[in-house]
């Protein structure tokens, strides 16, 4: 297959066999390729000039050169491999074994439609800063714009501080980071939400996987007796609790009844993760400076009385923005109006849907702010 995707020939082998190293039914695989080019095609990077631009084509994963990492932070166990994360969209095991990909008829295909190639750098474990400067000529540097492209989530898994320590089950190995630890105490975490739920899925992929420390979720609770973040929570053993304002009747006994509910779930921090409900006063004074919520805009962009879901990301194309995304904030008793604790920005391109850029924003932002934030929280001690 490897062959075949680089329109390569295959001319050869051999099998050695090593009785005593290899244990029964195990083997290893090698091989290398050689390649033939005439002199005056050499791509060399000699006139490589200021000015001139540099692409990068994406990697599929973490490929080969990444295991040494992968096997440092998370526990090679069979159950863990298979444990399936929305915000991979598949297995963890899936996504790591994701083939290496090849390069050569992209290459082959720039270079027919006429651009002018004058360096290649293939990023293996050396990473940007040891194989880019392989193809510079002496006193050139590259500048990358980070921003520019987007960085899949498996590699967000792994970025944290290099070592996720996951709770459940000890699936995940654990490492000293050398850093002073906060107490045993894990800061308790009621989740609030009205629909489906991803946003609930990534703080419990990222306290699985260790990019939440020292903070557990205690209950999710939603005003939605059909919203499927319920399940969710049912499946990952978190009690799942529906506070009805339909049930309850009274706006009044649906305040009292949120209340009571986040009270008895034992919650030092309140997450709107997705929720459409109002928060009463009372919630807010008691638990001020300890709810925050995450909205898919750049506050102060888009938000407030009547943005929320699709009708943020409508009004971001209707404006013609080129750049939305999402914020983290702490709540008071405006709309979208507490202190801001983080955002991130997403490119709005061209050909956009207000459902295209709602699902980029989640995965790029919404996804990956709240759990950051969370364990903001959660870590305050060791970072202040």
């Amino acid at each position: 297959e490897g062959c075949s995707q680089a329109g390569a020939a295959l001319i050869g082998g051999e099998t050695a066999e090593m009785p005593g190293f290899y244990p029964v039914d195990e083997y290893d695989l090698a091989g290398f390729a050689v390649g033939i080019v005439d002199q005056k095609d050499l791509i060399t990077g000699a006139d490589i000039k200021a000015g001139d631009v540099l692409i990068g084509m994406a990697s599929s994963g973490v490929h080969s050169n990444g295991f040494s990492l992968v096997r440092k932070v998370f526990t090679m166990k069979e159950e863990y491999m298979n444990t399936y994360f929305e915000t991979l969209g598949r297995t963890l095991g899936e996504a790591l074994i994701e083939p290496t990909k090849i390069y050569v008829k992209a290459l082959q295909a720039v270079k027919k439609a006429g651009v002018h190639i004058k360096g290649c750098s293939h990023i293996t474990g050396g990473g940007f800063y040891e194989n880019i400067p392989r193809m510079l000529p002496e006193g050139m540097r590259a500048v990358i714009k980070k921003d520019s492209y987007e960085i899949p989530m498996i590699f967000q898994m792994l970025k944290e501080d290099g070592c996720p320590r996951g709770r459940r089950d000890a699936l995940c190995a654990r490492r000293s980071t050398g850093r002073r630890k906060r107490s045993d105490i894990m800061l308790k975490v009621a989740v609030l939400v009205s629909g489906g739920g991803t946003n609930l899925q990534a703080i419990l992929d990222a306290v699985e996987t260790g990019r939440i420390r020292n903070a557990e979720v205690v209950a999710v609770i939603s005003n939605n007796p059909q919203a499927y973040a319920l399940e969710r929570a049912k499946k990952h053993g978190i009690p799942a609790v529906c506070v009805s304002r339909k049930a309850c009747g009274s706006g009044e006994t649906f305040d009292d009844a949120l209340l009571k509910a986040i009270k008895d779930s034992g919650a030092d921090l309140v997450v709107l993760a997705g929720c459409l409900v109002v928060i009463p006063e009372k919630i807010i004074q008691e638990y001020r400076g300890r709810i925050i919520n995450i909205h898919p805009s750049l506050i102060p962009s888009f938000c407030g009385t009547g943005y929320y879901g699709l009708k943020v990301h409508e009004a971001a194309l209707e404006r013609g923005v080129k750049v939305t995304g999402a914020t983290v904030h702490f709540v008071d008793e405006g709309t979208d109006t507490g202190p801001i604790l983080l955002q991130k920005a997403v490119e709005v391109k061209e050909g956009d849907t207000p459902e295209i850029l709602q699902r980029r924003v989640m995965e790029e932002a919404e996804w990956v702010l709240l759990p950051k934030a969370i364990d903001m929280l959660a870590n305050q001690e060791e970072k202040g």
